[in-house]
């Protein structure tokens, strides 16, 4: 199986390829088919390789289906992925390091083995205590109507960690 996703600038230029980032480019592949093998090392390996590392972060979509996506982000220690949310579920996994993940104003922190998984729509954000490696998978869906989005937790005094309805 093919591992590489960048090429040297050298072979860039020999297959015609146009130059986007300085010394390397990121090799088009596959992100959707019956079978789609992925090399989860090399590609983290790869992003870290990239130019764009140096900004603190870089991501890669590795599956793109029609109902879900699978992206893997690099983070530097310090990195920040501002409060947002997504149309689908969300399932973050911790592959290395450390991170923090806000959700209702209450921190989750999570290290190398852990993931977490979030409802539609649900605002977080996340921030890298030591450089990281996230595996992120999306459910692919049409957003809900305004209307049926929660727009804060329970009451103030909820707490989703403690929740036993949460809990099996």
């Amino acid at each position: 199986m093919q591992n590489s996703m960048i090429l040297p600038r050298r072979a860039a230029l020999d297959k015609g390829l146009p130059l986007s980032v300085p010394g390397m480019l990121r090799r088009p592949a596959a992100t959707g088919g019956p079978v789609l093998g992925i090399d989860l090392a090399a590609a983290a390996s790869q992003l870290q390789q990239e130019n764009t590392w140096s900004g603190k972060r870089n991501a890669v979509t590795l599956v793109k289906h029609q109902d879900f996506r699978l992206v893997l982000v690099a983070l530097k220690a310090g990195a920040r992925l501002a409060r947002h949310g997504v149309h689908g579920s969300a399932l973050i996994q911790v592959l290395a390091g450390r991170v923090r993940i806000t959700i209702y104003g209450q921190d989750l922190s999570m290290t190398a083995g852990q993931m977490v998984s979030l409802d539609p729509q649900l605002d977080h954000e996340v921030s890298s205590v030591d450089d990281a490696l996230l595996l992120i998978t999306l459910g692919w869906s049409e957003p809900p109507a305004r209307s049926e989005l929660p727009s804060s937790p329970p009451d103030t005094s909820w707490d989703w960690r403690t929740d036993e309805s949460v809990w099996n």
